[in-house]
């Protein structure tokens, strides 16, 4: 159901509670999420058919992999409130995924989450940009290292 109801730009959000006694969606389900236009698809538990999805180029995060297909038999819900891998997400919900995992962005605090996000990139930036001219013990680090009991043993030559 939440495949012919989706929109291009929406992100599928299976809360599968976590189940990888079999997978949830594989090759053809989330072909045909691509083709509806999601720009994503994250699944609580299980998915298959791990290479057809990486040539896919649809981005698909899951809790594990599992050979075993879905069953089409079961009871849903779509547009509801979710709480997947332990994060609540709300229709509307901005959601971002890379290599590292997955984060939730809660549409109410959108304006106040991004301009946090962008001053932290820009205190990393600075910090990467000193890095490359040379710098390579941060300003704050002295003083925190003196705060701190820190044991250095004898280097071995």
């Amino acid at each position: 159901m939440a495949l012919t109801l989706g929109r291009p730009g929406d992100v599928l959000i299976v809360d599968g509670q976590g189940y990888t006694e079999r997978a949830l969606m594989g090759g053809i389900m989330c072909t045909q999420a691509k083709a509806t236009g999601f720009a994503g698809v994250i699944v609580d538990g299980a998915i298959r058919d791990q290479l057809e999805l990486k040539k896919l180029g649809l981005p698909v995060f899951a809790a594990a992999s599992h050979p075993a297909g879905p069953t089409k038999k079961g009871d849903g819900a779509v547009l509801q409130p979710v709480v997947c891998a332990g994060a609540p997400v709300m229709p509307g919900d901005w959601i971002f995924g890379d290599a590292d995992g997955v984060a939730v962005l809660p549409a109410a605090r959108k304006s106040e989450l991004l301009t946090k996000a962008r001053a932290k990139f820009e205190r990393e930036q600075t910090r990467m940009d000193a890095i490359a001219a040379g710098v390579l013990t941060p300003p704050w680090l002295e003083g925190e290292l003196a705060k701190a009991e820190i044991r250095v043993g004898e280097r071995l030559t």
